[in-house]
């Protein structure tokens, strides 16, 4: 595979994984069908809303990054070694989003505990399907 196919293939996999961390929450409406307490319901829309902005702010420098990319490619013989030590930024700024989601899915988890986040998962995974 060629380096430019490579390029091309990580940038689309870092828009779309923009794309996917960068829905609202959904499941606000779905923890309200929980009956849970004001106190954990407010920790849990915290714990939200400071992973928006982790996420938010990881996609706005994979943006940044992307751009800088492309302006690259646009030199037939572009360097090879910023190619990398881009894609290597990006892919961290990834690392970051995605570790963030998986605190927040431990810490919510942690908040309703068992019963309530299995009954939790099954009320998005309805929701998932009735929204397509």
């Amino acid at each position: 595979m060629d380096m430019k196919r490579v390029v091309a293939f990580c940038i689309v996999i870092v828009v779309v994984s923009m794309a996917v961390w960068a829905q609202n929450f959904p499941e606000e409406a779905l923890l309200k069908r929980l009956d849970i307490e004001e106190a954990e319901y407010d920790k849990i829309l915290e714990i939200n809303r400071s992973t928006q902005m982790t996420a938010q702010a990881a996609a706005a420098e994979q943006k940044i990054l992307q751009a800088r990319l492309e302006k690259l490619m646009l030199n037939p013989d572009p360097d090879m070694g910023e190619i990398e030590a881009l894609l290597r930024e990006s892919l961290e700024w990834k690392l970051k989003m995605e570790l963030a989601h998986i605190k927040r899915s431990i810490e919510i988890r942690k908040i309703l505990g068992e019963d309530q986040w299995l009954r939790f998962l099954r009320l998005r995974k309805e929701f998932q399907q009735r929204d397509r």
